[in-house]
């Protein structure tokens, strides 16, 4: 096992706790995301056992290449010179243990059932713990964040004209032989000066090639092809009488013929973790075991190494568990971390069930014997209660994600792979009670959520928040086209409607909203967007120069008694500015002349003119009074009221100088529209 985890076997499962991580662990994050969602869509084409088993190993074998990224970037601790140099090595630790849980899971639960268990941990152990890739340089790469002592024993030993005169030389070559790594015992015993001349070494270095290859290249069914191997060690050693041979080799030599006294006491020597001798242990005295027999197995080594359980760490728990094959112990275990290993445990149960969807079933891990609180703080919720453990995995890792402004957007996709019935209804309350911090930006990437999974009513709540931020910064035009988004927009976009038509902006401002070109057809069941629309087109007529459209819609828009008096304000004064344009021309011209009579306003149009005055002056006269006791009500209670309430309320009526003016601009149109009138009763 790697020096970094023995050392700090009580910090192996820690994470950071906060909301923010380190920048590796994002980016590990966002490659599990891609490898669970791959899985995600290829499960749905699975049928029989032996596709989920080769679906699995892939996945597996992606989530791995993800971690082993993640731990070769934080190699480069240099480009991250905001962290501390604890940190990093902290993280290193937790990410090569998870590697190793990971790793050991594929090799005991994801695997052909007829492979040999000792094959199997064996290839476990080549890749997770020091081997010949940490001696010769040129094979380091992929094998990130190892232990590097055999490379810089080897690094001053190949220096030497004979290395085997170093005590490091053959500690480094027993220690490996101990482990069974073969491959890294021959390597280095080729280094010995007398290599080339020393029939046994060289016959040793074949025997065990010989072995690498039986166990890591042949059929791994079996292992008769290493067990011929170990007879001829064994002849080679009763032939040389162990006595004859270098100490050394006599030493390897006894070690791979399964002598229980050598094994022990090399151990003790070297001390390495018991669960990285374990695989050379049941190569070495019980090679054909096979999964049932490996926890009595497990007990004999304990035994003989003078181990007991109690004094186990967390992590040599959690491989003991895996090793005899309680998955929902060792899973148990991860979870006691927290939040902080949710990350991991949602992606290796998943796996889990995407390998065998009955392995974990409900019954096995019902997630009330974890005991666990992640995020749900709330146990009584029966909701929650009788999830199982991947669905609730599923639903506490979404709402840690949703915790983070850098990771949320991978949250929903999580929980709508739980596959619950109500993962939506949940989805949706998350994102209720998510902060988005009034970025609007955010805001469209949750809305965009929200239209994927169909989850109108949070999607009506941020279009509606949206609305309200731009309501109060007076963008009324922008606040519009978010109110008009919404499905049930005729209530909030009639209100914003109406505060335009008040004069929240200046009306020349109404001819550039564009919004109304594109959205034409949606304004029909809304009275206030009709004269919203009709106004902005009648602005638009008028810079195109269409006089007769813009005053037809300017007589609708003025006989049209439904708008806000404050609109009649804004319609007399269009109507004034034109009246007295044409006056104007009248005035400049020689002779009267029929064909310069303001296009589009005939007799009829004109009384009709006339009459909406008049029914403007009652309007005037029936409110102006009852303006005077509201508004004083109004006062009374303002204090009382968040200036929210009040952005669109109905009950306030216009001011007294809105009336005012109103009824100056009456007194100013009538003779205008009399003399309109008179000329055009002379044609």
């Amino acid at each position: 096992m790697s020096v970094d985890l023995q050392q700090t076997q009580q910090n192996n499962l820690t994470t950071q706790q906060g909301k923010q991580y380190h920048p590796v662990q994002y980016c590990l994050f966002y490659d599990f995301f891609t490898v669970f969602a791959k899985g995600q869509s290829i499960i749905q084409n699975i049928q029989s056992g032996s596709v989920r088993l080769e679906g699995a190993l892939l996945l597996s074998k992606r989530y791995k290449a993800a971690l082993k990224r993640a731990i070769k970037m934080l190699e480069q601790s240099d480009i991250f010179v905001d962290s501390s140099q604890t940190d990093v090595l902290q993280l290193g630790e937790e990410l090569c243990s998870v590697n190793l849980i990971w790793s050991l899971i594929e090799a005991v639960s994801i695997r052909p059932s007829n492979n040999l268990i000792s094959i199997d941990l064996l290839e476990w152990a080549r890749e997770c713990f020091p081997s010949t890739q940490s001696v010769v340089p040129s094979s380091q790469e992929g094998r990130p964040h190892e232990t590097s002592f055999l490379s810089s024993i080897m690094e001053s030993l190949m220096q030497q004209e004979k290395p085997e005169l170093h005590d490091s030389y053959w500690n480094a070559v027993i220690r490996q032989a101990i482990v069974a790594d073969f491959e890294t015992v021959a390597t280095l015993l080729q280094f010995h000066s007398e290599y080339k001349t020393n029939e046994h070494i060289r016959k040793m270095v074949k025997i065990l090639n010989a072995a690498n290859d039986a166990l890591f290249k042949h059929d791994r069914t079996n292992c008769e092809e290493f067990l011929s191997l170990i007879k001829k060690i064994r002849d080679f050693t009763s032939q040389n009488q162990l006595g004859r041979l270098n100490d050394n080799l006599a030493v390897i030599c006894s070690l791979v013929i399964g002598d229980k006294g050598t094994f022990k006491k090399y151990f003790d020597i070297f001390r390495p973790s018991w669960f990285e001798v374990l695989p050379a242990f049941l190569l070495f005295f019980y090679p054909s075991v096979d999964d049932e027999q490996l926890p009595r197995v497990i007990e004999r080594l304990f035994e003989l190494l003078g181990l007991a359980r109690h004094q186990l760490s967390k992590i040599e728990q959690t491989v003991l568990a895996i090793l005899e094959l309680d998955l929902i112990r060792a899973l148990k275990i991860i979870c006691s971390a927290g939040p902080s290993l949710c990350w991991f445990a949602v992606h290796l149960v998943d796996l889990l069930h995407f390998h065998d969807p009955n392995y974990l079933n409900p019954e096995a891990s019902n997630i009330s014997s974890f005991q666990l609180k992640f995020i749900f703080q709330d146990e009584t919720d029966k909701e929650k209660e009788n999830l199982d453990l991947r669905s609730r995995l599923l639903v506490e890792y979404c709402q840690l994600l949703f915790q983070n402004d850098q990771l949320w957007e991978i949250g929903a996709d999580y929980l709508i792979a739980s596959n619950l019935k109500n993962c939506n209804e949940m989805l949706e309350k998350i994102i209720g009670q998510f902060n988005w911090f009034g970025n609007v930006s955010i805001a469209e990437k949750i809305l965009i959520i929200c239209e994927k999974y169909e989850l109108w009513n949070a999607r009506e709540d941020i279009l509606k928040a949206i609305t309200m931020k731009y309501c109060h910064l007076n963008e009324w035009s922008t606040a519009l086209n978010w109110a008009l988004r919404m499905q049930n927009r005729n209530s909030l976009s009639a209100h914003v409607a109406k505060r335009i038509l008040q004069g929240a902006i200046p009306s020349s401002k109404i001819g550039q909203m564009r919004i109304f070109e594109s959205m034409a057809d949606q304004f029909v069941d809304c009275s206030e967007l009709v004269l919203l629309y009709k106004f902005y087109t009648f602005k638009r007529r008028l810079c195109e120069g269409n006089l007769r459209q813009a005053i037809q819609l300017l007589h609708e828009l003025f006989i049209d008694n439904s708008s806000p008096i404050e609109f009649h304000v804004t319609l007399a004064e269009e109507t004034a500015r034109l009246l007295n344009a044409f006056q104007q021309e009248l005035l400049s011209t020689e002779s009267f002349d029929p064909a310069t009579r303001i296009t589009g306003l005939d007799k009829e149009s004109i009384q009709d003119m006339f009459r909406a005055l008049s029914m403007f002056q009652l309007q005037q006269n029936l409110l102006e009074s009852a303006s005077i006791g509201e508004k004083e009500s109004q006062q009374q209670s303002s204090k009382q009221q968040k200036s929210s309430s009040l952005l669109f309320s109905d009950s306030s009526l216009p001011s007294l100088e809105v009336y005012k003016k109103l009824e100056d601009l009456i007194q100013t149109l009538r003779p205008m529209l009399a003399e309109l009138l008179a000329l055009s009763c002379l044609t």
